[in-house]
């Protein structure tokens, strides 16, 4: 006698679950990556200037952070893309809808501190 168990996950549920992760590192990637050039470049320090400073290269920073995160999103939204195509919209819905409530946090804490007085 043969018991019955729960049915084997289909191809889609674990590349939506990948496609869902990929989606969720939009964003925490880059900003990770920003954090962890700033330890190294702060630690080198090749221009030697104070970096006890809040803003000692900022310019270096922010233009390896926003660039890693572009090139990161885009790149998100092309794999999202094609796995949506390949295996049905409903596969990639909840990645993309991770990827657009962290692109609205995005935008609002932008505005918000644009806004913000001091």
């Amino acid at each position: 006698m043969q018991t019955q168990g729960a049915p084997p996950p289909e191809p889609t549920d674990s590349a939506a679950r990948r496609a869902t992760a990929l989606a969720a590192s939009a964003f925490l990637l880059p900003v990770a990556l920003g954090y962890v050039f700033t330890a190294i470049i702060k630690l080198i320090n090749p221009a030697d200037v104070d970096v006890t400073q809040g803003l000692a290269y900022l310019t270096e920073i922010l233009t390896v952070t926003w660039g890693a995160a572009l090139i990161w999103v885009v790149l998100v939204v092309v794999l999202l893309w094609r796995v949506g195509s390949r295996l049905g919209r409903p596969a990639v819905r909840s990645a993309w809808t991770v990827l657009a409530v962290q692109g609205v946090l995005i935008v609002v804490i932008i505005i918000a501190s644009l806004v913000a007085p001091g």
